[in-house]
């Protein structure tokens, strides 16, 4: 994981559109990898699937939990600062943003990669998404970044 200081992070999520940041207090956070995040970090996040319930469901259980266990597996591997993994709320229209349903309001992951690159990861469903993207379509809102 590439280390930055949390401002880059900040930057990255009020550059991409969001309304409200909350700030978290680490000085410097880890980036993790795409291919971290795509392979080992999902693959984890996949077998912690709670049986029986709808992918639309406890977004903000999961969205808490997924920012917990990446925080949990950046000290594990030794490290001694955050991670850059952000819980945000964001308001769906009536599309579908990174395989959740709308409309209504979602709370899901922000993640500044290595490269510079933040991207929005469900944990619900493994995948990335472009926020930029989606919000320039009018498929949704960017609203509110604990981080």
């Amino acid at each position: 994981m590439k280390t930055v200081p949390s401002t880059v992070f900040r930057q990255a999520i009020a550059s991409e559109g969001f309304t409200l940041l909350l700030p978290a207090l680490d000085k410097n956070i880890n980036c993790p990898s795409r291919s971290w995040l795509k392979n080992d970090f999902s693959a984890y996040m996949k077998d912690a699937m709670m049986p029986g319930f709808e992918e639309a469901a406890d977004c903000d259980e999961w969205a808490f939990f997924a920012r917990v266990m990446a925080s949990r597996s950046n000290g594990l591997s030794g490290s001694n600062v955050g991670v850059a993994f952000a819980i945000v709320w964001i308001t769906i229209y009536e599309s579908t943003f990174n395989g959740i349903p709308g409309p209504g309001l979602h709370v899901t992951n922000a993640v500044l990669l290595d490269d510079g690159t933040l991207i929005a990861y469900e944990p619900q469903t493994q995948t990335f998404a472009d926020f930029k993207t989606a919000a320039d379509r009018g498929d949704i809102s960017l609203d509110c970044a604990l981080y």
